[in-house]
């Protein structure tokens, strides 16, 4: 069944992008603003620790051929370092905000993903060091305000609220991997004052990933392959 939607995902949400490359749509249809020329985008759904591995289990090169794409995407849609939730790539304009949206442009409950995935890179992963230093900006800004921003418009750096616990949760392994240790502690410290509500359930999955990768039940290789505690050895 996973071959099969692999190959589904290749057949029907892939495109070749102009100047780009090989891309990952966010689904079937509805993406292509301008047939052959603009396409709306979405950063957080970018795991790059997947594409290595499916293309090992797969044995499709394809996936690997969408690194290099995804990367440029996750790097050059954040031009002041906050990734938004939802972006357009236009051949000759490249990179522009997608106003069109109902998020205005901003980054929020899908962009907080964008920060978790860069985290659980494994140290030695193909495009973690410029993906991290492209993204640093937002760590700094975690330190500063002593949590991250509910919403966050990359451009004018313009704040609307604080972010939910579930946010402090899914940023704990961005921030270790930034080595920004003073930020890092301040949103444990948030966790303990602000605990997850039970029946939040997007915020139970960001805590799930996030919290779950710092106490060690979880973690990727260089290549992508999962790594479980009862696998070592």
């Amino acid at each position: 069944q996973g071959q099969a939607l692999a190959q589904l995902i290749l057949r029907q949400e892939t495109a070749e992008l102009p100047g780009l490359g090989l891309s990952l749509l966010p689904g079937p249809t509805g993406f292509v603003q301008q047939p052959g020329r603009r396409w709306r985008l979405n950063p957080s759904y970018l795991p790059l620790q997947l594409l290595p591995a499916l293309a090992r289990d797969t044995g499709d090169a394809r996936w690997q051929q969408m690194a290099p794409a995804s990367l440029e995407l996750l790097v050059r849609s954040a031009p002041q370092g906050i990734s938004p939730d939802w972006t357009v790539y236009d051949t000759e304009a490249g990179f522009l905000t997608d106003d069109r949206g109902e998020e205005k442009g901003r980054g929020g409950y899908n962009a907080i993903r964008t920060y978790l995935w860069a985290g659980l890179l494994a140290p030695q992963a193909a495009g973690r060091a410029r993906l991290l230093q492209a993204l640093a900006p937002m760590a700094a800004i975690v330190g500063r305000d002593q949590a991250p921003p509910e919403y966050i418009h990359p451009r004018t750096l313009e704040i609307e609220g604080q972010g939910p616990a579930g946010f402090s949760a899914a940023l704990l392994p961005f921030l270790q991997a930034q080595g920004a240790g003073k930020a890092l502690e301040t949103q444990r410290q948030r966790l303990r004052a602000q605990p997850l509500r039970p029946t939040a359930y997007y915020e139970q999955c960001l805590a799930l990933f996030g919290i779950g990768w710092m106490r060690g039940d979880y973690a990727f290789s260089a290549d992508g392959q999962l790594l479980l505690p009862w696998h070592k050895g």
